[in-house]
């Protein structure tokens, strides 16, 4: 501080001393707004910011007027203030961008004290009514049992960013039995997407708009096959279903749950219909794999699943799908390395990208939602872009990295 303030500081701590009646200033009485009278803060720019700041609080509440300092967090940082004096002056910007907080989150909790009350059920009826044509059957069933869920703990739709940061906190992945990271962003993407609609359908407040993505977590290398892990399970399978699941899965980077929604319908020679996580997509489908596809599809209607149990003839279920790929591991003497269907994706991506294919291309292949593959696929008609990529599929997919010849496709043994 200059000459000036010291002065002036000098001059503001006299006034605090004794009266003639033995009372300090300590002493005095409650003053404005629930701040002691015997303010001590000796800056009188600071003086000035408080009350400035003090100022701002008037109309923050309808009604009868309630004293902004009933908080207890502000009425602690005001009292933290009125302490600030000589040496402690050196916190002032501190304690001002905390109380400048404080005040923005009172401003806020009135904002949403003054919102009418939403039946939260009422949006999630509508707001899947709006997503149900846009989203495969197993997203849709994901949002409708996230979003009960939710109706269920919250009957008047929440517009308080801590009430709904718990609940996150707090929600446990059915599948799992506990909190997860991945399931904490899962909610996140729901809710995101819930308020958004709720806020242009309803005029209700988009309180997801102030609470951050939450983050991955410990950060873990994905497992992957190498080519030669890829050739010793490739000539581990014996029978037609498993070949075609494991070609679509690492010879064309499916996610684990995307053949089984498959129907033979959905199967042309140079192309595949694919229900994605969120739309119907065409990708391209190499020779090899469509081979194996026709093979299992052969003398059934359209209509049919393309993969059924040999047993019941009814669509295989992901659970089925991870016990089968869990034996071929252990058949084809891969260890140290989980057996799982999505380490087959991971290592179509994995490998695609270490032939040398270009990022945009991987990404588009795996259906990535990226700027990489935005910019570069926008512009092109839906023939040139399946071109683009059957080109990339055929010169990079793991299954002629593993191959230098189509293999033999062995008779179904179910």
């Amino acid at each position: 501080m200059g000459t000036s303030s010291a002065t002036r500081r000098n001059s503001n701590t006299g006034s605090h001393s004794k009266s003639s009646d033995g009372q300090g200033a300590d002493q005095a009485a409650p003053g404005l707004f629930g701040i002691a009278s015997d303010l001590r803060v000796d800056d009188f720019e600071l003086q000035g910011l408080l009350l400035g700041l003090v100022g701002r609080t008037h109309g923050i509440f309808d009604g009868d007027y309630q004293p902004p300092f009933q908080a207890p967090a502000v009425q602690e940082l005001v009292k933290r203030m009125a302490r600030l004096s000589g040496a402690d002056l050196g916190n002032r910007q501190q304690v001002l961008e905390e109380f400048q907080v404080a005040l923005e989150a009172m401003q806020r909790r009135s904002s949403v004290a003054s919102q009418p009350s939403i039946p939260t059920a009422e949006v999630v009826e509508k707001f899947l009514e709006s997503r149900r044509p846009d989203l495969a059957e197993e997203s849709f069933v994901t949002h409708r049992t996230i979003l009960w869920g939710f109706a269920r703990a919250f009957p008047t739709l929440p517009t308080d960013p801590e009430v709904i940061e718990h609940y996150m906190a707090e929600r446990r992945d059915q599948r799992k039995g506990s909190p997860s990271a991945d399931y904490r962003r899962l909610l996140y993407s729901v809710l995101t997407r819930f308020y958004d609609f709720a806020h242009q359908r309803y005029d209700a407040l988009d309180v997801m708009k102030q609470i951050g993505r939450p983050s991955k977590g410990k950060a873990k290398e994905s497992d992957y096959l190498t080519l030669d892990l890829l050739k010793l399970l490739l000539a581990a399978i014996k029978d037609d279903r498993l070949r075609a699941y494991v070609y679509l899965c690492v010879g064309q980077g499916l996610r684990p749950e995307e053949p089984l929604r498959l129907d033979i319908e959905d199967i042309f020679p140079d192309r595949l219909r694919v229900k994605g996580k969120e739309r119907t997509e065409w990708v391209p489908l190499l020779a090899e794999v469509h081979e194996a596809l026709a093979r299992i599809a052969a003398g059934r209607p359209g209509s049919d699943p393309l993969f059924v149990g040999y047993t019941t003839n009814r669509r295989l279920g992901r659970k089925q799908v991870y016990n089968i790929i869990h034996d071929l591991f252990r058949e084809a003497g891969v260890a140290g390395i989980k057996a799982a269907p999505k380490t087959l994706r991971h290592t179509f991506c994995t490998l695609v990208q270490s032939a040398g294919c270009d990022r945009a291309a991987t990404e588009a292949l795996m259906r990535h939602r990226t700027s990489n593959v935005t910019d570069f696929y926008t512009h092109l008609s839906a023939e040139e872009r399946l071109g683009l990529l059957r080109a990339k599929l055929e010169d990079f997919s793991p299954l002629r990295q593993a191959n230098s010849h189509l293999p033999h496709l062995h008779k179904s043994t179910g």
